[in-house]
Formats: structure tokens, C-alpha cells, sequence
């Protein structure tokens, strides 16, 4: 399938149409016309934009992916039941933040995991505590670790 042929002979089709609607009369075939050939024009172009935007859709569908096989995968290990309903409220909550506000839930689960360290290897004092990395910094080390990330993800 020649997905460009296909738009082509559409376009040739819309083009054919449009040079006809000076020839009908009746307003309601006109309107039927004009309407349907503003269809088939969002169609096509939506398309064209699908087709020049579809590495960045693939990497989506990737990212995605690896999102639901991540909370499945860990369901498994928790000898848990699968609950797709579950993945798709947390893809959407994910969706709903903002940047900063994912940003600040990263930071809080790092400081959180450094206290909880400490703890584990009997090293927790207020000494160790202020010795935590500030979330300014884990902030910026969010935001270049993302910008790295951007700069080199392969688009397939």
C-alpha cells in the first residue's frame, strides 16, 4: 500500500470536485458537496500529518509501552493480578502533571530513598539528614538528565 499514491489520487479526486461545484445549482448539493470535500480534506491532512509525525508517535507508543510492561512486570513480581484499569489511571495521572510537578515527585521519592538508606545502614542522624541532596539540585539534575535524553533519543 502507497500510502502517498493514495493521497495523491485523493487530492486529485478533491480537486476534480471542487472544480465542479461552480456547475450545480441546487443549494443543498452544493452545501452536500462543500461539506464533504471539507471531510476529505481534514482526512487527507490529518494523514499527512500522521506520516510526517509518525516517528514521534512510534516513540510515544514506545515510551507508553514501556510504561505498561513496567507496571505489569512489577504486578507479576508482587504475585498481584494484572489491573489494566490501574495503568491507565497512572498513564493519565502522568498526563495530567505538569513538568515541575512530575520534576518535584522525582525529587521527593530521591530524598525519600537517601533517608531511607541511611536508615537501612544504621547511619541515620541529623548530621547524614542535612547532608541530603538539596531538591534544587536533584531538580537540575532532572532537568539535564530529560534534556540529554531529548537530544539523543533515536527516532525510529
Amino acid at each position: 500500500m502507497n500510502i502517498q499514491k493514495n493521497i495523491d489520487n485523493a487530492t486529485f479526486y478533491i480537486n476534480k470536485l471542487k472544480a465542479g461545484l461552480p456547475k450545480i445549482n441546487n443549494a443543498n448539493q452544493r452545501k452536500f458537496r462543500i461539506d464533504m470535500l471539507n471531510s476529505f480534506i481534514v482526512l487527507i491532512n490529518t494523514i499527512e500529518f500522521l506520516m510526517v509525525n509518525n516517528k514521534e508517535i512510534e516513540a510515544l507508543d514506545q515510551l507508553l509501552l514501556g510504561r505498561i510492561y513496567s507496571q505489569m512486570f512489577q504486578s507479576v513480581l508482587d504475585f498481584e493480578p494484572i489491573d489494566i484499569d490501574l495503568i491507565c489511571r497512572n498513564i493519565d495521572q502522568d498526563l495530567i502533571y505538569n513538568k515541575s510537578v512530575s520534576v518535584a515527585k522525582i525529587v521527593d521519592l530521591l530524598q525519600g530513598h537517601e533517608v531511607a538508606m541511611l536508615s537501612i545502614e544504621g547511619n541515620l542522624s541529623l548530621e547524614n539528614l542535612k547532608m541530603i541532596m538539596p531538591a534544587d539540585e536533584y531538580s537540575k539534575m532532572i532537568k539535564e538528565l530529560l534534556n540529554q535524553f531529548k537530544q539523543q533519543i533515536v527516532w525510529n
